[in-house]
């Protein structure tokens, strides 16, 4: 199953990997990623196209216990396989 997350995070040192180590800890492979970094509110804003079994839910309170990471938003969910 395919899975979309929106993450804002402040860019700590060691925020990114953090991010990415979780995702792949939790079951799930990064399919593509954009990140784009707001220079007015000092954030990153990362789009995230996973694919994995498992429910996303779990992987969005994860990722909300690092200390970077502010919001976490499910974008959307699809049995498709993802296109680049």
């Amino acid at each position: 199953m395919n899975h979309e997350l929106q993450i804002i995070a402040r860019p700590q040192t060691g925020a990114l990997e953090r991010i990415l180590r979780t995702l792949r800890v939790r079951g799930f492979e990064v399919q593509r990623m954009h990140a784009d970094f707001d220079t007015a509110r000092e954030r990153f804003h990362l789009g995230v196209w996973l694919q994995g079994e498992r429910a996303p839910d779990v992987l969005e309170r994860q990722l909300l216990r690092l200390a970077e990471v502010e919001t976490v938003l499910a974008v959307h969910a699809s049995t498709r396989s993802a296109a680049v």
